[in-house]
């Protein structure tokens, strides 16, 4: 099925609520996974979730943990790793925990709906990274849909709190969201409803890779 962008640009049709939730809830389980185990992944991005097959029930696997550690460590973890964009605040200080696999994975929620900000990069990673609660509304993260219920933005908000002390592990969300549980009990496509263009947004950014490759190829040669 390929990583998550290639996955979510070869669909025929715009992702479903429910299946945005049986994304998520397949996502923090592996992420739980790795905790119980004493593992941090440290580079969870879209290029590193991948799917089993293109079908809309497929299984993802969390991959690549060569930036992982599997060190137990008395206090918090200092060593620096992952992909800039998808970094916890407190990675960028060196002072961290297994819950900044947590708040990578509510990046790759928010790239997986509304795709990978390649045009409004600085403003995503700015209103992402505002530690400051009165000025930070995750609402107006640059393109991402309208027509998504309350519950999908209470969960981005426990997956990307800022501070890491007050932001929830994958066990407990897990156990306490409504929305990661969500596609257990939509059975039918009446009770949910289509992320309008989600699909056209990661098309959009493959293909931009691709013209990004190829204008540097042209670079290098000349």
């Amino acid at each position: 099925g390929g990583d998550m962008f290639q996955y979510i640009s070869r669909r025929e049709f715009d992702l479903r609520t429910d299946e945005l939730s049986r994304i998520l809830f397949q996502l923090l389980s592996a992420v739980d996974h790795c905790a119980k185990n004493n593992v941090i992944n440290r580079d969870i991005k879209p290029d590193n979730i991948m799917f089993t097959s293109p079908s809309p029930e497929s299984e993802l696997r969390l991959i690549d943990f060569g930036s992982g550690t599997d060190k137990v460590v008395d206090g918090l973890h200092t060593s620096f790793a992952g992909t800039a964009f998808y970094i916890s605040p407190e990675m960028f200080q060196n002072t961290y925990t297994q819950k900044t696999d947590v708040w990578s994975a509510g990046v790759c929620l928010y790239v997986l709906v509304a795709g990978y900000p390649s045009d409004k990069l600085q403003a995503a990673f700015n209103m992402l990274h505002e530690s400051t609660p009165g000025k930070r509304n995750l609402r107006n993260l640059p393109n991402i849909p309208d027509n998504l219920p309350d519950s999908f933005y209470e969960i981005l908000n426990e997956l990307l709190e800022y501070k890491h002390k007050k932001r929830k592990s994958a066990a407990e969300i897990l156990e306490q969201s409504d929305f990661v549980r969500f596609h257990k009990f939509a059975s039918s496509v009446e009770k949910s409803s289509n992320i309008i263009g989600s699909v056209g947004r990661h098309s959009l950014f493959l293909d931009y890779q691709k013209f990004e490759r190829c204008f540097t190829t042209l670079l290098a040669t000349m």
